[in-house]
């Protein structure tokens, strides 16, 4: 028997039975990558022959991220790799670069488990894709009679170079936030003032320009507080007038616009951006309950708006923090509580960035009430901290 028969058997024996593998990848003549541009999402894909697709994606205020998605779905994926290979008329080494590889689950049953690469691995891979190296992936199933497929698929750098510079330049155009990073929004305007200065009027054309790019989506505009009678209703309404303007302006249509006068008016859809118009007054006043020192998550959240504010528009003023209580107790104790409670506003502000040189406490004690002690409801009023801006 000649040799030339023993030599496919040979191989053979070196091939566990209960192992098969499969390749697959672009001939250099089918190699193409697909270009999709906006300003909120960037992506390029490319086809892989009897597998699936390849995309690179970054969405707007994102990292940018690599999927690999077969057509059909397989037995789970059990172990998964991605290192670099040359193509066949490369004479040189190619990087030992090892990748950290993740499975994504379908959102959908019956979909396939895609493999990602987030963040800078993927920048690393599109490195190599732009140096004429081929990333490959190289995963293991396991069927329920226990055979191990391996499954190797290579992404193409041909033709990669021209279209990766128009995802480029499609990534250094993306706007700044993303659509959910706009989903709970809020704009300040100065007491008594409808109009928009040029830091609202620039996140109010994001949220046109998301607003126009996808029209099933929607903006409902709400007060921070809905205090304040009818005199806080025409302000917001004119507020309204002014925002309404901008985004007709710039194409927006009414039925994407919609407002209510109702503090609690929050929309769960995804598709909706809340936005709450903020008044600085309706941030300056906290309420204590009887014999508390603390603050509670809604009022962290109040000074946190009230922080930003003030770093935004008031960053050369001084704030002052007047602690006020009730008459129960003794003055000399009333007047500690109260410097303890400013001084809990204080520290708060303080770790919302504001310097402690610009934060002020005085404590009033009950010297100061705002109404009766003679009711509960009046001892609730009295028991306040008030802020005020200097300057």
């Amino acid at each position: 028997m000649s040799s030339g028969l023993f030599r496919p058997l040979l191989l053979l024996l070196f091939v566990p039975i209960e192992a098969f593998a499969n390749f697959y990848g672009a001939p250099i003549t089918e190699s193409t990558w697909t270009i999709s541009v906006t300003r909120a999402e960037c992506s390029l894909s490319h086809d892989v022959p009897n597998f699936g697709r390849a995309v690179f994606s970054q969405s707007a205020g994102e990292m940018l991220s690599f999927q690999l998605q077969p057509k059909r779905k397989s037995a789970p994926v059990t172990r998964a790799s991605l290192t670099v290979s040359a193509p066949a008329w490369m004479h040189e080494v190619a990087p030992s670069q090892q990748y950290a590889v993740y499975q994504e689950r379908p959102s959908q049953p019956g979909r396939a488990e895609r493999l990602v690469v987030h963040d800078q691995a993927a920048e690393l891979m599109l490195n190599e894709l732009n140096a004429g190296w081929f990333p490959t992936f190289i995963y293991t199933t396991a069927s329920p009679s226990e055979m191990t497929y391996e499954t190797r698929v290579a992404v193409s750098a041909v033709n990669f170079r021209a279209a990766s510079e128009v995802f480029s330049g499609c990534r250094d155009n993306l706007l700044p936030i993303s659509f959910a990073g706009l989903r709970n929004s809020h704009l300040f305007f100065d007491p008594s003032s409808t109009a928009l200065d040029l830091r609202a009027r620039s996140e109010v054309g994001m949220m046109a320009e998301y607003l126009a790019l996808m029209p099933e989506r929607t903006v409902l505009i709400t007060p921070y507080s809905s205090w304040g009678g009818k005199s806080a209703r025409n302000r917001f309404d004119q507020r309204v007038a002014a925002l309404t303007s901008i985004l007709s302006k710039k194409g927006i249509k009414a039925g994407q616009v919609r407002s209510v006068f109702k503090r609690s008016a929050l929309s769960s859809d995804q598709q909706v951006i809340n936005l709450k118009l903020v008044d600085p007054s309706a941030l300056k006043l906290l309420h204590y309950r009887p014999k508390s020192l603390t603050i509670n998550r809604r009022e962290k959240q109040q000074l946190g708006l009230l922080a930003e504010y003030f770093k935004e528009k008031r960053n050369g003023s001084r704030i002052v923090v007047n602690g006020h209580t009730d008459s129960n107790g003794g003055r000399k104790s009333n007047k500690k509580i109260s410097a303890q409670r400013a001084e809990v506003v204080r520290q708060f502000l303080i770790s919302q960035g504001i310097s402690p040189k610009h934060i002020r406490v005085k404590a009033w004690g009950e010297r100061k009430p705002v109404s009766s002690n003679r009711s509960t409801r009046g001892q609730a009023n009295n028991r306040r901290v008030e802020i005020k801006f200097i300057g």
